[in-house]
This record gives C-alpha cells, sequence and structure tokens, in this order.
C-alpha cells in the first residue's frame, strides 16, 4: 500500500459513491418554549438500502483541497480530501475506499492520514459531513473517535427527516490543541 499526496492532474476526476446500509439513524425532534433538541437512534430498514451518488475530485469550489491517494500497485484504490477551515479545523470533504477495497484497512490508513496532516498544521480538530443513512461510515468514524457535533435537519430538502437524509457533522478533537 502506497499512499500519496495527488497533484491538480487528478482534479475533476469522476467518483462514484455507493453506501449499503441496513439502518439509519432516526431523529427524535424536541421542542418546547424552554428546551429543544435532538436525540438520535440507530433503526433497521426492514431490507437493505443502497445509495448512489457522484461527485469529482477537488472540486472547484475547495479552496487549495489537500488529497491523499491510496495506491496497491499502482492501482487507485481510495482517497481522503482535505481543506482547511478559517477557525484551525480541517474539514474532510470526501473519504472515499473502493467497495471490493473496503475492509481491508485503507480507510483506516487515509484517516491516520489526515490526522497527522492536521497534526502537523496545528488543526485543533477534524470535522466532516455525512448523512443519518450512512450507517457504515457513522460507524467508522465513531471507531477514529470522531464525536457528533451538529446537524441540519433540511440541508437536502424539506423532507429530510421525513426521507432519513439528515445532515450530521462530526468532529475529532485533536489532542494537540
Amino acid at each position: 500500500m502506497e499512499i500519496r499526496q495527488l497533484d491538480q492532474s487528478y482534479q475533476g476526476m469522476p467518483i462514484h459513491f455507493v453506501v449499503k446500509t441496513d439502518g439509519y439513524f432516526h431523529a427524535d425532534i424536541k421542542q418546547t418554549n424552554d428546551q429543544f433538541g435532538v436525540i438520535f437512534h440507530y433503526t433497521p430498514f426492514s431490507e437493505q438500502k443502497i445509495y448512489h451518488f457522484d461527485d469529482v475530485l477537488m472540486s472547484e469550489w475547495l479552496n487549495e483541497p489537500i488529497v491523499y491517494g491510496a495506491f496497491e500497485q499502482n492501482e487507485f484504490v481510495g482517497f481522503v480530501e482535505l481543506n482547511k477551515e478559517w477557525n484551525q479545523r480541517l474539514r474532510i470533504t470526501n473519504i472515499f475506499v473502493k467497495e471490493e477495497k473496503r475492509h481491508d484497512g485503507i480507510g483506516t490508513i487515509l484517516m491516520k492520514h489526515a490526522k497527522a496532516y492536521a497534526s502537523s498544521q496545528n488543526m485543533r480538530g477534524i470535522v466532516l459531513e455525512t448523512q443519518s443513512y450512512n450507517v457504515p461510515a457513522i460507524r467508522f468514524y465513531q471507531k477514529h473517535g470522531f464525536l457528533f457535533l451538529g446537524c441540519d435537519l433540511s440541508a437536502f430538502s424539506n423532507e429530510d427527516v421525513k426521507h432519513q437524509e439528515i445532515r450530521l457533522e462530526m468532529c475529532y478533537q485533536m489532542k494537540n490543541s
């Protein structure tokens, strides 16, 4: 396994994401005049759901992204895409491992590179976004020390809660901050 920083020649490279999940995190929303909050609890689907979406590496909206690619015998098998934020946090804008290579430790290696980069840049934390249905990713992030930071109940549509597609923010607090 070789990890190397990718140059601008990879910008615009299409990536097809596939999420297979057996459940989602249901949002239990409570609101009164004196208190409000959301509690998420795991809820299984009656059958596995598969979600597909497309993106590109180093999207134009990113400000100087840093991307580490994982290669096995020169085959591109995954990447982690990072972007510095104004508040001394590093954002993981994408992390991806080819479906047939998942559970081989590649994601863990990429996450370690993200943490090492954040430490070298004196970042106070690493943040990322995922969706409430992406249970495999949520479990992966939790395994790597990420905690729930917040949510947006209508990031994608006014029906996000109904569709179990709530935007979740997670954060890893760096030890050196």
